[in-house]
């Protein structure tokens, strides 16, 4: 069985088909497909994480083997698959570091869409996501992941590398902000690690 919404605009069709279905349906609001209530589960290539989140939007980490987030207030720090992340986050985007580069990002909602919009060092990118699906550019890569059965997956293209990503979202992170949620995602999947 397979789910695949495209959530802008359809969220009441995606919902009854889904429901329908036996799939998890996205909500009015609702900007990501959720997995687990506490648990994240990503493989990138080869690597695997899973980890745990404690806390809430306004403090919290999110560990496990291959991942170290904590959040608190407007940072986020720590480290995923080997690279650093520091970022902070402000009421319309986020800026800082991940393994070295230079991000700047702003971002917003349209419909059941965020949109980041900004710049991975010297490369402008955008990065949308939805119950759908996550796509768009990080640095100098492309990202396609569709949602089907709760979880993100496709592809990460970095020139002629092309790598799996396989990403399930706790439903905890569905409470978040647009723009945490962007810099949450920026974080888990937009390393050089991942080439």
């Amino acid at each position: 069985m397979r789910c695949h919404f495209t959530a802008v605009g359809r969220v009441v069709i995606a919902a009854l088909f889904a429901g329908l279905a036996g799939c998890p349906a996205p909500r009015p609001g609702l900007h990501l497909v959720t997995h687990d209530p506490d648990r994240l589960a990503m493989r990138v290539g080869e690597q695997e994480v899973e980890a745990v989140v404690q806390g809430d939007r306004h403090q919290g980490r999110l560990e496990g083997a291959g991942i170290q987030l904590r959040w608190s207030g407007r940072q986020l720090q720590g480290n995923v698959l080997g690279e650093d992340i520091s970022l902070t986050v402000t009421r319309t985007g986020f800026f800082g570091t991940r393994g070295g580069h230079t991000l700047q990002y702003s971002a917003s909602t349209f419909g059941n869409e965020i949109v980041a919009q900004g710049r991975f060092d010297d490369h402008p990118n955008t990065l949308r996501v939805n119950g759908g699906a996550i796509v768009g550019s990080l640095g100098q890569c492309s990202v396609d992941l569709a949602a089907t059965m709760g979880i993100y997956q496709g592809w990460k293209q970095c020139g002629d590398q092309q790598q799996s990503i396989w990403l399930g979202v706790p439903a905890t992170l569905s409470n978040f902000s647009a723009v945490q949620t962007a810099a949450i995602v920026v974080a888990l999947i937009g390393g050089e690690g991942h080439r």
